[in-house]
């Protein structure tokens, strides 16, 4: 048979109705396969007086209330094993055979799937514009100005707070003028320190009215930066921030705290400084670092640290004198020692303590229950192969996994 179809063998039954219709052949033609079922032409199935009346089909001749008025099906569905039975091969139609056949239904499902993706955007553009509303609602002597909500998300497995993200940020705002509230929901792992400082620059520009971070579940690392430059932050019933210090990303994808890093190279150093015997083995331990990379690692912290300072002393402590004290309390964020984890979380009651503008929402307010809502949506899509959102109520900007980190290695 010709075409490279995929070919079925489906078995016909060819047991036929001995009864014969008076008038009808009584033989089928030479080489004519005859199927079980209703007659097809000739007499009428059921005797009607004018009998020149002869349809084609039994359908219409008697009410739906007494049985499906249609012809029974012709082809036995059940394989059964006859004695006279035959094989009847069917090929089926292949994209090259039919490639219009083939090219309709993907034309259909790939336009129902656009559709369904874009009613989610609409979706989560309809919360952040409940959003907006319940802000009003909840803090009305804090909007100067109107309130302007935008999300920015980052995936956890796969992404990460990018510098192209700030021009991103930059692009939604600078066509909306500079005078409104700004509330960014922000939720991610961290990324680039120098990139949540650009940020916070543009938040801080456009949003002349006020600057408030919002924070449904997560804003870790440099996100938390991103927190500690707003006006205020405002937290969801259980979110968290965490420690800003870097993290050295190795070949293989995994992480390692670079202040660790720079901690053991120092002990090493001490030890064989203070060792009266032989430092032999303390030589060869040394010998596994590189004193470039250690050098670069040092100032990488001491960025971590100034960049946390500078947003916060000019933002949410405005005001206040940098100060040893004020400093030391940062500690929290800056020194891995004091959480023993880069992932651990810093909670409400540690950001207060230390001095932060920082509020939570009740669990059981319209507004939590917008951001929670946004929140899940907007992790349901990034299993679609979205890193990095950022959206308002009209515009959404996405970029893909994979986007290129411009060969740099340390992150907050």
């Amino acid at each position: 048979m010709a075409g490279s179809g995929f070919v079925g063998a489906v078995q016909l039954s060819l047991a036929l109705d001995k009864k014969t219709t008076p008038g009808a052949p009584s033989q089928a033609a030479p080489g004519a396969i005859r199927f079980p079922g209703e007659h097809s032409v000739g007499e009428p199935p059921v005797p009607i007086p004018n009998t020149a009346v002869k349809p084609h089909r039994a359908d219409g001749t008697a009410r739906g209330t007494s049985w499906e008025s249609r012809s029974s099906p012709g082809i036995s569905v059940t394989p059964r094993r006859l004695a006279g039975g035959a094989f009847l091969l069917i090929d089926y139609p292949t994209f090259e055979e039919e490639p219009y056949i083939m090219a309709k239904k993907r034309e259909v499902i790939l336009k129902r799937f656009l559709d369904e993706s874009g009613a989610q955007t609409r979706e989560r553009q309809r919360l952040l514009g409940e959003i907006a509303s319940e802000i009003s609602k909840a803090w009305p002597n804090a909007t100067k100005g109107s309130p302007l909500v935008i999300s920015y998300f980052v995936d956890y497995r796969y992404g990460m707070l990018h510098p192209q993200d700030a021009v991103m940020l930059e692009d939604v705002l600078q066509a909306r003028g500079s005078d409104h509230n700004l509330y960014l929901i922000v939720d991610g792992p961290g990324g680039f320190g120098l990139a949540a400082e650009q940020v916070v620059n543009v938040c801080r520009t456009y949003g002349s009215g006020g600057f408030t971070a919002i924070v449904p579940k997560t804003a870790k690392s440099a996100c938390s930066v991103i927190c500690m430059g707003a006006d205020r932050i405002v937290m969801g019933p259980a979110a968290e921030l965490g420690p800003i210090d870097p993290q050295v990303r190795q070949p293989d994808g995994k992480s390692f705290s670079a202040d660790s890093y720079v901690e053991r190279y120092k002990k090493t150093l001490r030890d064989a400084e203070n060792t009266k015997g032989n430092i032999e083995p303390f030589l060869m331990g040394l010998k596994s670092f590189d004193p470039v990379l250690v050098e670069e690692m040092e100032r990488e912290i001491a960025l971590s640290r100034k960049i946390a300072e500078d947003v916060l002393f000019t933002g949410m402590w405005k005001g206040k004198k940098r100060t040893r004290q004020l400093s030391e309390t940062l500690a929290v964020f800056t020194s891995p020692s004091k959480k023993g984890s880069h992932g651990r979380a810093i909670l409400f009651p540690e950001l207060k303590e230390i001095g932060l503008e920082v509020e939570q929402i009740p669990p059981d307010t319209d507004l939590w229950g917008c951001i929670w809502e946004l929140y899940n949506r907007t992790q349901a899509m990034f299993l679609t192969g979205c890193s990095n959102l950022i959206e308002t109520a009209d515009v959404s900007f996405t970029c893909p996994r994979g986007r290129s980190t411009r060969g740099d290695e340390n992150k907050t």
